[in-house]
Formats: C-alpha cells, sequence, structure tokens
C-alpha cells in the first residue's frame, strides 16, 4: 500500500510520545525500571486514546535487545517484528472473533510453550469484555497462575463487562481522553511535518471534533487533506467537509430564539436541511453553543476552561447576554431530550420544529414566580392582621340635601343616624336569624341594609343574587323578629338588587358628607325602583378609573397585571 493513514504513520513507537497518558506511561516505566512487572494488565478507556499502542510499546520495552528497558530501541529485530505485528512471540488477539470456550481452551493450550526468540509470550487480547462468561472462567486459572514466560494484556473501552474475577487478577489501567490543547499540539506537529498548509482554526475545529481522541482527529484531518488536494486548507473548508454549522449560524439561531422569532428559524431549519448537513449534528452543535454561552456566563474571566478563539469568546459573551442563566439551562436541557427524540423518531426535523417552537415561548423563571406568589401571601396577610374585610360591603352614601329645602335636613340626619345604627349592630341581626335558619341567613349574609324610609328597611343584594333575594323575601317574617329583638322597633324588609361598590363611611364622617352634600336636592327613588347597575363590560381610558376590590388590586400590582373584561356571574 503506497499510502499510509496518519494515525499509522505517526502512531507513537516510545512511551514518551504517547498524547495525555502520562500517568500510565509514568507508572510503567517505573515497574521496568524497578523490574516489578507483572503477569496480567487491564487497559481500559474510550477508543482512540492509546490503549493497544500503549500495550504494544510495553511488549517492545519488555522484548527489546536491550532490556527489559523503558526506552526501547525500535532497531532491535525484536522491536521491528513487533511494530510491524509479525512477531511470532506478541500474539494480538480481537476478542469479538475469539470469545468462545474454545478459543480460549487452544489460548491455555499454546501458553505452555516457550517463545521462539524473545525474553516474553505477549498475549494483547483488544475488545476483552466481547468474550463471553464461560470463556472468562476457562481463562481465569491460567490468567491467575500464568508460566512465568506468559504476560497478558487485556484492552477493552467497557470494563463495566469485564468479570470482577478477571479485574482482580489484572493490573488496572484507566485511560482518560485527552484534552483539546494537547490533539492540536500533535496535530500542529504533523501538518509540520507533512507540509501541509492548513489554517490554526481549521486544525483547532479538527481537535475539537475529534472529542478527545487522537485517532478520529487524525482520521478527519486525512479526510480534509485529501479534500483541499494540496491547496490552503481554511476553516471554510474544513467545516464544509465535516459537515459543521458555522459559528456564525448558531450565533444566528440563538439570537432567533431569544427574539421569540419562529417563523425566521423554520426557514433556517429548512435552509440547513436543503444544505444536507446532519440534524442529529446539527442539535449537538446548537447544544453546545448554548453550553459555551451558560460557560461564559458562569466563568467570567477564567476562559481557559473554553478552548475557543477569543473572538469567538467575545461574542459568545455579549449573546450570552440576552439569556439569564436559568433560561440557558432550560434550553440545554430541552436540546438534550430533542436529540434523545430524534434518535427514535421517524421524522427527526419535526421534532426539531415542534422543539423549536417550545424555545421560542416566553418563558418567566419559576423563582420569579415563587418570589411574586410570596409577596401576594404576605400582603393578604397583612390586610387579614389589619382587620380588612375581604370583600367590601355597599353602605349608602348620605344623599344631597338643597339649599331650598333645609327643612329637610333635620329628618334626613335623623334618617342616617338610624339605618347607621342598624349598620352597626347588623351582625346581630344576621346571628339571631342564623339560630333560627341557618340556610337564611346564607342568603342574608349576601345583603345590605340600603336605606330607611319610616319604618320600611330596604336591603341589596348584589345583581344577579336573585336566588338569595328572593329567599329572603318568602322568609321576611323571621328578619324581620330579629330586627325587632336587636333593636326594639318594628322594622318592615324590602329586597332589591343592585351594584355594591363603595365602602361604608365611618360614624363620625357621617356629619361631615352631611354637610358637604351638595345644594341641588336629588329626590329620593321610589321604593319599588331597583338600583341599576352599570354596564358589565365598561369601557377603561386614562380619564376613567374602574374601581376594584383591595384585594384585586393589590394582585394586579404584585403581577403587574391589568383587568381586560370582566365577566358576570352565572345565575
Amino acid at each position: 500500500m503506497s499510502y499510509l493513514v496518519l494515525a499509522l504513520k505517526y502512531r507513537p513507537q516510545t512511551f514518551d510520545e504517547i498524547v495525555g497518558q502520562e500517568h500510565v506511561c509514568e507508572t510503567l516505566k517505573n515497574a521496568i525500571a524497578s523490574g516489578k512487572v507483572a503477569h496480567a494488565y487491564l487497559f481500559s478507556g474510550p477508543r482512540g486514546i492509546g490503549k493497544t499502542t500503549t500495550a504494544r510499546i510495553l511488549a517492545k520495552a519488555l522484548n527489546c535487545k536491550e532490556g527489559p528497558t523503558p526506552q526501547p530501541c525500535n532497531k532491535c529485530t525484536s522491536c521491528v517484528e513487533i511494530a510491524r505485528g509479525s512477531s511470532m512471540d506478541v500474539l494480538e488477539i480481537d476478542g469479538a472473533s475469539n470469545r468462545g470456550i474454545d478459543e480460549i481452551r487452544t489460548l491455555r493450550e499454546n501458553v505452555k510453550f516457550a517463545p521462539v526468540s524473545s525474553r516474553y509470550k505477549i498475549y494483547i487480547i483488544d475488545e476483552a469484555h466481547q468474550i463471553t462468561h464461560d470463556a472468562f472462567n476457562a481463562l481465569l486459572k491460567t490468567l491467575e497462575e500464568p508460566p512465568r514466560h506468559i504476560i497478558f494484556m487485556l484492552a477493552t473501552t467497557q470494563p463495566e463487562r469485564i468479570p470482577p474475577t478477571i479485574l482482580s487478577r489484572c493490573q488496572r489501567f484507566s485511560f482518560k481522553l485527552i484534552p483539546q490543547k494537547k490533539i492540536f499540539d500533535r496535530l500542529n506537529y504533523i501538518a509540520e511535518k507533512e507540509k501541509l498548509k492548513i489554517e490554526k482554526e481549521a486544525l483547532n475545529l479538527i481537535a475539537y471534533r475529534g472529542e478527545g481522541s487522537l485517532r478520529d482527529a487524525q482520521s478527519l484531518l486525512d479526510q480534509v487533506i485529501s479534500y483541499a488536494g494540496g491547496k490552503k486548507i481554511g476553516l471554510e473548508e474544513t467545516n464544509f467537509i465535516l459537515g459543521v454549522l458555522p459559528f456564525e449560524r448558531l450565533v444566528e439561531f440563538s439570537d432567533l430564539i431569544a427574539e421569540h422569532k419562529a417563523r425566521e428559524i423554520l426557514s433556517l431549519i429548512d435552509e440547513i436541511t436543503e444544505s444536507g448537513y446532519n440534524l442529529h449534528q446539527f442539535i449537538k452543535d446548537l447544544r453546545q453553543h448554548f453550553r459555551n454561552m451558560l460557560l461564559m456566563k458562569v466563568v467570567g474571566e477564567d476562559r481557559k476552561i473554553l478552548q475557543l478563539p477569543d473572538k469567538y469568546l467575545e461574542i459568545l459573551l455579549k449573546k450570552g447576554e440576552q439569556f439569564t442563566e436559568e433560561n440557558l439551562v432550560r434550553i440545554i436541557d430541552l436540546l438534550s431530550k430533542t436529540y434523545e427524540s430524534m434518535k427514535w423518531s421517524e421524522q427527526p426535523r419535526l421534532v426539531i420544529e415542534v422543539d423549536m417552537f417550545r424555545l421560542c415561548q416566553p418563558y418567566i423563571p419559576i423563582g420569579e414566580i415563587i418570589e411574586k406568589i410570596g409577596k401576594l401571601e404576605k400582603s393578604l396577610t397583612l390586610e387579614e392582621k389589619k382587620g380588612e374585610p375581604p370583600r367590601e360591603k355597599y353602605v349608602p352614601q348620605a344623599e344631597k340635601t338643597t339649599s331650598k329645602t333645609k327643612e329637610k335636613k333635620e329628618p334626613y340626619a335623623e334618617e342616617v343616624s338610624r339605618i347607621q345604627e342598624i349598620i352597626e349592630r347588623w351582625e346581630e341581626v344576621l346571628e339571631s336569624v342564623r339560630k333560627q335558619d341557618t340556610p337564611l341567613h346564607t342568603c342574608l349574609a349576601e345583603s345590605t341594609p340600603h336605606r330607611l324610609e319610616g319604618n320600611l328597611l330596604y336591603l341589596i343584594f348584589p345583581k344577579n343574587y336573585n336566588f338569595q333575594k328572593d329567599r329572603v323575601e318568602k322568609k321576611s317574617n323571621i328578619v324581620e323578629e330579629a330586627l325587632k329583638e336587636i333593636l326594639g322597633k318594628e322594622i318592615k324588609i324590602k329586597c332589591i338588587t343592585g351594584e355594591i361598590n363603595s365602602a361604608p363611611p365611618a360614624p363620625e364622617k357621617i356629619e361631615e358628607e352631611i354637610e358637604s352634600a351638595s345644594e341641588e336636592f336629588l329626590g329620593e327613588p321610589e321604593p319599588e325602583q331597583e338600583i341599576k347597575a352599570p354596564p358589565q363590560e365598561p369601557s377603561f381610558n386614562s380619564e376613567e378609573k374602574k374601581e376594584v376590590e383591595p384585594i384585586v388590586e393589590k394582585v394586579l400590582k404584585i403581577f403587574e397585571g391589568e383587568i381586560v373584561k370582566e365577566e358576570p356571574e352565572e345565575k
């Protein structure tokens, strides 16, 4: 094969060349130098981070002509054969295709034989978690007490599937994902060696897309080089070949979500789909974009956590001001659910469109709602402590008198005094009625003494309270007896309906209202005439202010609301 891919061409040949696994390499070198080499090793971690490569280097270090040595020469016959994969004493076994008990039995028979030309006979079992449970049990005794010339090296991406009995017989090394900066440095080294014309931003993007795997990043670099065909490789070409949505488009999406422009978002999704971008990758990139904005708001000046160009960081910091931290967490959570739903949906685009509509809905943080509810509860508690009733009842105001009939002022004042006495002792009347007829008391409690003409007391009920009005009229004799018992006077009652919208005046201010009444006499309504209520849907404007109950007014003030429409009570 004339061309060798970068992952093989630049495969590490010594412990010092391994990237991002210093904790493993240092331990192995010290073990070799001190002669404390174990008979079984288990290398675990994600793909493409150097597990099998480390096993090969360890095999070379143990079988090198100069060794065992922490630094294999890579020149002797043993080192060259191991590097080529042709050594008779270093056997690489694929656990996926040699997973049965028969293959393990064959391995047990072969370990009895001494190495052909090397110091140790080494078995490297890749993807060891694929071996069956029975096969592991067959290997158990051999793995625990192998011949002195045998060393086992197991590599796996899923160590949780390895039986505990096997784990306990191996020295376990956990490999970790390689930092993006180290992947970038390695790619930059390769680019210099290959004399590639590639922008730093493009290399940084490839390192980011490697997601901690150097082998994946090297494969992506191979792909980009093939597309460029010897020309200079820029960020735009890298975005195109890797199927990555440009950073500017992600910023455009976040702006539209902040401005709740669902229509423009749908157009942009359609454009992305027509351009051939992978929708699953698009959601991952968008979720990462919002994650970056959240981290910028949290970390502030400490930007090392985000390995992005400075110009991108400034844009993220500025655009992040459009969202609260709580809203960003909500968006990231919803995009994660979108990504999971797309995996099982026959129409992934539909899933994206529906969730984008959700993101465009106005969002009020739950903490703000709880705070406003707390203020409302506190306000209502204070009202109860002050003794203010939850609903204000109607008490007739002093009627106006005319200057031409001043002789009527004294009878009017006497009438107001009598109605005020009834109002003050109305709770006693209600209690007396309750003792005799509880349902009647419930209906009567909805009324308010309106006015007194001689011995005729008018009781006013709220509009549409006809049932309560009729019930009191049918049993008026009980109410009249209660009035006589409490007040010591014969008083008849008459029930009417009307609008109750004013608070009762204080007794000490009755005389002041009489003195300040208008000089023009308005007359008294006929006893049979009902007080007319205002229209059901009054108009509101800056010149006319709607009277509302105090509790309703406080609720409107706390939640910054307004009355749009007032519905009448159902009969």
